[in-house]
């Protein structure tokens, strides 16, 4: 199932590109969250926290990024059984104080953990909480079917069809700031959701098919505008159901 919102500020985007990144297959030696290892939001029913976890595909970003940055950042709540309202209620305060913003500036993604959501609706309400505006989708040939409030299959196409690494409306002028993944039913085999940070990609593009990237620059007319397209899709937010299936935000990401 995906959801989409918003679309992006790319001057605001543009601020806290970097023109080089080197990806390490290492996790930081300390808790990307500081010294108190976990964020907390306070609820009607008391406080709600999120920890940082170790995630094995994460890797660790260096230079220009600050120290203990990595994509994605893994976070779990400190208690199970959450009822879905303490849930929700805590992330419309920590995306209302900028936390939420903050960390996906940071590390690009987060991939929270052990959420407990059971249905598309609980799903979408989690998605609503944010409070971010609904992206609509203009021109999308991807057939879909709409289960719930802004949420909808990702693709119905046929599984002999694989979905190569691409961009939400990358294409479209009219493209999402931030895109949700949710898997209710995971299967057996197969159908996982990779996600890439596209400024490392951009750099190793640049170093192993520069010809490619000049290409494209002669033939939009304006290398600035090539960089800066390429640049700008680095914001995910992964997150999970009952801490097995992801569920992927993103701007501009490549997945």
């Amino acid at each position: 199932m995906q959801s989409t919102y918003g679309t992006p500020n790319q001057t605001q985007i543009l601020k806290k590109m970097a023109s080089l990144l080197v990806q390490s297959p290492s996790v930081p030696a300390q808790s990307p969250l500081g010294t108190e290892n976990e964020i907390q939001a306070e609820t009607n029913n008391g406080f709600v926290s999120f920890r940082f976890v170790p995630y094995g595909p994460s890797v660790s970003l260096q230079d220009p990024y600050p120290p203990n940055t990595v994509f994605p950042l893994a976070l779990s709540l400190t208690k199970s059984g959450l009822p879905l309202g303490d849930l929700t209620d805590s992330i419309k305060q920590l995306s209302a104080v900028g936390k939420i913003e903050e960390l996906l500036n940071r590390h690009g993604a987060i991939y929270f953990k052990d959420l407990g959501l059971g249905s598309a609706e609980e799903f979408s309400q989690f998605a609503q909480a944010f409070g971010w505006l609904p992206h609509e989708d203009i021109g999308n040939p991807v057939r879909r079917t709409v289960v719930a409030y802004n949420v909808a299959t990702a693709n119905e196409g046929p599984n002999t069809m694989p979905v190569y690494p691409h961009n939400e409306f990358g294409l479209s002028p009219h493209y999402p700031a931030y895109v949700f993944f949710y898997c209710a039913s995971a299967p057996e085999t197969g159908g996982e959701t990779p996600i890439n940070n596209s400024i490392v990609l951009y750099e190793r593009l640049k170093e192993a098919v520069p010809e490619f990237l000049e290409e494209l620059e002669e033939k939009v007319g304006n290398p600035r505008a090539v960089d800066s397209f390429l640049k700008t899709m680095d914001i995910f937010l992964q997150l999970s159901a009952g801490g097995q299936i992801p569920i992927v935000l993103s701007q501009q990401a490549s997945f």
